[in-house]
């Protein structure tokens, strides 16, 4: 039911009580005149519809064409006292008054109605109850009906289209502001570079942009969605697999769609009915052949209606996040493959660099033991030692400067390179496993204070 609709009853409904009052007293000051208990039911009857009318009906029924169900009623209720008091009775007044109030609805259309309505609800009473005096009274009244319906129709045709040039202008007042959002927005979108700043983007202009207080932003993940930020209390917990007959016949359409109150045939999502929802907007998020995810914007509290130029704006919205989103995720993948390429190449390069530099190395022989330094294999009386590459360059070194002690600093740089973070004691550990290879402690020698010494045998 359009808000104006509801207004306008709610606002005039003292004047239906006070109508009502005096019909009551009228009844108190002609008591014996008329049937009581007939009159009795008919005032109580459409007291109790004046309270339901504004409070209940009018605020379940979504159809402005309720305002012609509302003039029969009426003309129903005024017969029915018209019958009782007779046609000539005070009540009369209340015709052409109805007439000019329900002219405010939709101009000449529900003025014309409420006069033909009353016309017919006039002359039926009359033939019943006077039908000597039908003719004239009929000749002069139905003609004043239909007077008062233009007239009243007239200024209130000038009125509802102010009105709507009004809304008009401030609709389109509310287009170029949130036009104007909507550029800020995609803005922000485009300096976003990781996916987690594009969540929240969403989360901080979608629900401003659609005016609807309640958000969940779920991406598509292993066959499920996850809630990835939300204004539920528990989003963390929000994770299905998007059976829902609405989620599934957004996905199908790749539009939003828009549910200004749900009602008890919907299907939406188990949260939403936990946490009683009442008006649903569904966002896909799908760029690249690839559904990335769903965006739920509600509100429990009050229904919404969404015009087309909002939801036009919102699918703008959500093809630009989307297209961000899937920029940030190959944005993410490709750095990621960067570093992996830059570690793979930097240990290639670093292999490379070894290989130059043992081509580079001379084979060195001292006593027994034979270094072969392009082939890293060292042989002690013939026999070939098992050494891993760091025992190896450990050898290597000491054997270079045979007869020179190195200190602990010089070594781990020569062997293990200028990038190693670890503590100086792994040298003194891979001296003591190197000895033992080498089966002779007095091969290695410690020079307190110098570092340490290979020595020939």
């Amino acid at each position: 039911m359009p808000n104006h609709v509801l207004a306008t009853e709610l606002e005039t409904r003292k004047f239906r009580l006070l109508a009502l009052t005096l019909a009551a007293a009228g009844l108190y000051l002609r008591e014996g005149t008329i049937s009581v208990w007939p009159a009795v039911g008919l005032i109580v009857g459409y007291f109790a519809y004046i309270m339901l009318l504004g409070s209940v009906i009018l605020t379940r029924v979504k159809s402005p064409s309720f305002v012609y169900a509302m003039m029969v009623i009426d003309a129903a209720a005024l017969g029915g006292g018209l019958y009782l008091t007779g046609v000539q009775s005070t009540l009369f007044i209340l015709l052409p008054l109805l007439i000019i109030y329900y002219s405010i609805f939709q101009g000449y259309r529900t003025s014309l109605f409420a006069a033909l309505a009353f016309s017919l609800m006039y002359t039926a009473v009359t033939y019943n109850r006077e039908a000597v005096e039908a003719g004239n009274i009929i000749s002069l009244q139905v003609p004043l009906f239909f007077l008062v319906a233009l007239m009243s129709g007239y200024l209130a045709q000038r009125r509802l289209e102010e009105r709507r040039e009004k809304e008009e202008l401030q609709e389109l007042i509310r287009m170029e502001s949130r036009a104007r959002s909507l550029l800020e927005m995609s803005q922000s979108l485009g300096q976003a570079w990781e996916p987690e700043t594009v969540l929240k983007e969403i989360a901080a202009s979608l629900p401003r942009l659609a005016g609807l207080p309640g958000w969940v932003v779920c991406l598509a993940e292993d066959g499920k969605f996850k809630a990835k930020v939300s204004s539920l209390p528990e989003h963390n917990f929000v994770s299905w697999d998007g059976g829902d007959s609405l989620s599934l016949k957004a996905l199908s359409s790749g539009t939003p769609l828009a549910l200004p109150h749900l009602v008890a045939g919907d299907d939406p999502p188990p949260w939403a009915r936990d946490a009683g929802v009442r008006s649903l907007l569904i966002l896909p998020l799908q760029a690249r052949g690839e559904t990335l995810g769903l965006v739920y914007l509600f509100s429990a509290l009050e229904e919404k209606e969404f015009s087309p130029d909002l939801l036009g704006l919102v699918q703008s919205y959500g093809e630009m996040a989307a297209n961000a989103l899937a920029s940030t995720r190959v944005h993410h993948e490709t750095k990621t493959r960067i570093k992996q390429l830059t570690g793979e190449l930097g240990e290639a390069v670093s292999h490379l660099e070894r290989l130059r530099e043992a081509r580079r190395r001379p084979e060195i022989v001292i006593g027994e033991l034979r270094i072969d330094g392009l082939k890293e294999k060292a042989l002690l009386a013939g026999k070939a030692l098992s050494l891993s590459h760091i025992e190896f360059e450990l050898l290597y070194t000491l054997a270079e400067n045979v007869g020179q002690p190195i200190n602990q600093e010089t070594l781990l740089r020569r062997v293990w390179g200028r990038d190693f973070t670890g503590g100086s004691n792994v040298v003194d550990v891979s001296i003591h496993r190197l000895r033992k290879k080498l089966g002779e402690d007095e091969r290695i020698l410690t020079v307190r204070g110098r570092g340490y010494m290979l020595v020939a045998k």
